[in-house]
């Protein structure tokens, strides 16, 4: 059987990158998952995936990567743009060093809506469909504890406040995303209602609190389904 071959580019983190927890004893803190939700779509649809994320990267190392492959005539159908986990973060060895001092996120918010809105007009440019995606809710007892991990818990928590500050803040950045994507008329895929909208979504995060682990990426891959079926973006591809 043939397909109409569809091709969809992310530039994103580590959330699309496929990264999780690294399996005790193997002696890596984090892997790719092979079976990510990218993964899962491309073997399951006709689609080809063009991944540009990677693990850490923020926006404004996103907008260089997107301005160098479309400098290079780098074309796709739709262009998935996830960034703001590692935005909304804190230099928290910094701020354990220097607990007095004033302290910023990696890429302030205002900052991050405008790089984004930077991407967003870059895709439209290159005749590329921006898809903006929200962020996966993280798990904030467990999040802390990975941040705390061999630094001054004390003052990490001091200058949160609580720990739930850690949930609201990374949520300001996905709503943000969200209301980008509104104003400049993108389509927008909202992972993050659905996550929250399943029962006991922590189940799905790794044990560090942010990133998803198998189980997650299968439920992730099952959003993009939902999303291909009901804009008929891609045909599930049949055994001939």
């Amino acid at each position: 059987m043939e397909y109409i071959s569809k091709k969809i580019a992310v530039w994103g983190d580590s959330i699309m990158k496929g990264i999780v927890e690294g399996k005790a004893g193997a002696g890596r803190k984090y892997d790719i998952l092979p079976e990510n939700a990218l993964r899962l779509t491309a073997s399951e649809y006709a689609v080809e995936i063009v991944n540009h994320s990677y693990f850490g990267c923020t926006v404004t190392k996103g907008v260089s990567i997107m301005q160098h492959d479309v400098s290079k005539g780098f074309k796709s159908d739709i262009g998935i743009v996830e960034f703001g986990g590692n935005d909304c973060d804190y230099d928290w060895d910094e701020l354990c060093r220097e607990p007095e001092k004033d302290h910023s996120p990696h890429t302030p918010l205002a900052a991050y809506v405008a790089y984004m809105k930077d991407m967003i007009e870059l895709l439209f440019k290159s005749g590329i469909k921006p898809v903006i995606m929200t962020l996966p809710p993280l798990v904030p007892d467990r999040y802390f504890k990975t941040i705390s991990e061999h630094r001054n818990g004390t003052v990490i928590r001091n200058f949160l406040g609580d720990e739930g500050f850690l949930y609201r803040w990374q949520e300001m950045y996905s709503e943000a995303a969200a209301n980008l994507a509104l104003k400049m008329n993108c389509f927008l895929l909202d992972i993050r209602s659905a996550f929250l909208a399943e029962h006991n979504y922590q189940k799905l995060i790794c044990n560090d609190g942010i990133h998803l682990n198998k189980d997650g990426h299968a439920f992730l891959f099952h959003v993009f389904e939902k999303v291909m079926k009901e804009t008929n973006f891609a045909v599930k591809r049949t055994v001939s």
